[in-house]
């Protein structure tokens, strides 16, 4: 029997209550420390995705959408720390925010991140 690798590609990863965007919560105990043996235990080899904050009042306040974008996509490398080869973090640019965007385009391709995952106008505007 071949043994096939599964990699969930559309995945938001989170390392906190506040960034996590799962319709699910209410039905599944996840938490970012169980996430890997979770997802493990379903078959899947790794996953790859962005991380989604909120600017709500139970998240922190941002004071313009690049800030998130910003504060999002550190978690995505935190995350990637903790999580090692099982996650590929996928990082957030903005078309509003050109300079900062290619900044960050330049700034993940030296830390080796590779993938923009994705635009999510109905998050950051």
């Amino acid at each position: 029997m071949t043994q096939h690798e599964i990699i969930d590609f559309h995945t938001h990863p989170f390392d906190d209550p506040a960034t996590n965007i799962c319709s699910h919560q209410t039905y599944l105990d996840m938490t970012a420390e169980s996430t890997v043996h979770y997802l493990r235990a379903l078959g899947i080899s790794r996953i790859c995705g962005s991380v989604l904050c909120r600017n709500t009042p139970e998240a922190a306040p941002y004071a313009s959408p690049w800030e998130m974008i910003a504060d999002s996509n550190r978690r995505a490398l935190k995350l990637q720390q903790q999580y090692g080869d099982f996650y590929i973090p996928g990082f957030h640019v903005h078309p509003d925010y050109i300079t900062e965007s290619c900044d960050e385009i330049e700034r993940m391709h030296r830390l080796g991140v590779h993938l923009i995952g994705e635009l999510v106008p109905y998050s950051h505007g």
